[in-house]
Order: structure tokens, then C-alpha cells, then sequence
């Protein structure tokens, strides 16, 4: 009589596990935190064609024998500058995957505005509707937009910065104020141009009473004129 036949299967396994970051997007790396906001939760997928083992991220061990998706908060609380974040799994043949890297940047510095034209504050006369200033606009990390008397004007790079300021309604003297804000969140300090205007009109005098010419007799000896400006 002969037994049953008893089988089974021996894999080699040589395939390293794959993973694939899901946030932040490609688009959003490198990823410059607000200030207001210094944690992130970073989320990210993993598959091997035999079974998972883990997944650290930067040094920490999540099981994933059971899941295919994984989560961990980042905290960029005490820390400024860059941050490397790196995320690698093993399957349970102790393959290892490539390892997915992106960096983390919290920005706490504010950007800076200073003027480069006009050298000095803005002398113009009453009949002058606009003009033009331009501004060295800067930031450690990355720029983000440039304001001026409260038009926002997005920008992405330090750079040299020109804007057509209307100064139709702005009379006597008054001031143009221009600010940046980085990606972060943080804001400069407040660039104030002061504008004069000097009156370039003559004025004009307009006759209210009397006629264009008079005549008297020699027996006046004094009269009246009116007149305004």
C-alpha cells in the first residue's frame, strides 16, 4: 500500500518589497512646514510579492505583516532647518527595499524686503497718476508672494521685484507700503516709501465782480476789486 503523497512548496524569495510615499506628493517635496503648524503625518504604502515584514521610518519598526498602508506623525516642534525623513521595509525573506527619502524643512525665519528704486523717497508732482518702485524681495527657505498696498502679487524666487503703483488718489504725502511672505507663513517687516507731492499748478485768478474795465472821473479817489483763486 502506498501513502498519500505529501507536497509542499519552497519559495526563493529574492524580490525586494517595494514602497511608495502617498504624502506628501511629489509635487509638495521638499516640504516646508508653516510655522503655525510644526507636525505632519506622513503616509506611505508597501508590497512584496511573498509577505511583508516591516516598515521603519526614520529608526522605527511598524509591523506590517497585516497591513499594507501605514501612517506616522512627524513632530518638528523643537527643531528649525532641514530634516531628512527615510522610509524602508523587509519583506519576510529579509529582502530589503530601496529607500524612500524626502526632506522636511520648518521655516521660522520672516523674508526681506528692502527698496532698490527709487534710491530715496518718492517726490512727485500733483499731476502724476502713477510710478513705479522696485524692491529686493529674499527668503532663506522659499518665497511665496509680495504685497503691496494691499495687492498681493505671488512670486517664487528671490528676485528683484517691480511694480506700477497707482498714486491717482493718494494726495498731500502719504506712504506706499510693501511686505513678503515666505511659504511658511512668515511675514516681513513692513517697507514703508514715503510719497511727497509738490504743487506743480499756478494758481488762477478769476474777477467775481465788477466789469473787465472801469472808468472814473477824477474825483474818485479809491475803489474795490474782488477776485478768487
Amino acid at each position: 500500500n502506498t501513502s498519500d503523497t505529501a507536497k509542499f512548496k519552497i519559495t526563493r524569495d529574492v524580490a525586494k518589497p517595494t514602497v511608495t510615499l502617498t504624502k506628501p506628493a511629489a509635487a509638495e517635496i521638499p516640504l516646508i512646514l508653516p510655522t503655525a503648524s510644526p507636525t505632519y503625518s506622513v503616509k506611505w504604502t508597501a508590497a512584496d510579492l511573498v509577505g511583508l515584514d516591516k516598515t521603519v521610518i526614520n529608526g522605527i519598526e511598524i509591523d506590517a505583516k497585516t497591513a499594507t498602508s501605514y501612517s506616522r506623525t512627524i513632530d518638528m516642534s523643537s527643531k528649525v532647518g532641514d530634516s531628512l525623513i527615510w522610509i524602508v521595509s523587509k519583506d519576510l525573506s529579509g529582502n530589503t527595499s530601496d529607500t524612500v527619502k524626502f526632506k522636511i524643512t520648518r521655516d521660522v525665519a520672516k523674508p526681506t524686503v528692502a527698496l532698490a528704486a527709487p534710491l530715496t523717497n518718492i517726490v512727485v508732482t500733483d499731476n502724476v497718476l502713477d510710478t513705479v518702485i522696485q524692491v529686493n524681495v529674499a527668503d532663506a527657505v522659499k518665497i511665496a508672494s509680495v504685497t503691496v498696498n494691499g495687492v498681493a502679487t505671488a512670486v517664487s524666487t528671490n528676485a528683484l521685484f517691480s511694480r506700477r503703483v497707482d498714486i491717482s488718489k493718494m494726495f498731500r504725502d502719504t506712504v506706499i507700503k510693501v511686505v513678503a511672505q515666505d511659504k511658511a507663513g512668515n511675514v516681513s517687516d513692513t517697507l514703508r516709501i514715503k510719497l511727497k507731492r509738490t504743487d506743480a499748478t499756478p494758481p488762477v485768478l478769476v474777477r467775481s465782480t465788477g466789469a473787465l474795465d472801469r472808468s472814473v472821473d477824477t474825483s474818485v479817489k479809491s475803489t474795490s476789486v474782488a477776485w478768487t483763486e
